[in-house]
């Protein structure tokens, strides 16, 4: 049984909800700076892609440093960033 491929007008429109992951490392981000982030991802999507507000979902990973890595080391050794 053959499927029918989707048109890539399917795949878009304001309507579909979009889900954006940012992944930080825990450098003391306090909540307001994580609203402030959400806020502007979505007002961002909204005015350049034209989604609707009540549809964007977003999520914050902390992420340990020493489960970051970065140009072949670990976020929490000290050469990390040089």
């Amino acid at each position: 049984m053959m499927r029918r491929r989707r048109s890539s007008k399917q795949f878009g429109g304001p309507d579909l909800m979009p889900f954006v992951n940012i992944k930080i490392t825990k450098d003391g981000i306090t909540r307001a700076q994580k609203a402030q982030v959400v806020r502007e991802v979505t007002d961002t999507l909204v005015r350049v892609l034209g989604k609707q507000e009540e549809h964007v979902n977003i999520t914050i990973d902390i992420v340990e440093d020493e489960d970051w890595g970065f140009a072949g080391v670990l976020s929490d050794e000290p050469s990390a960033g040089v």
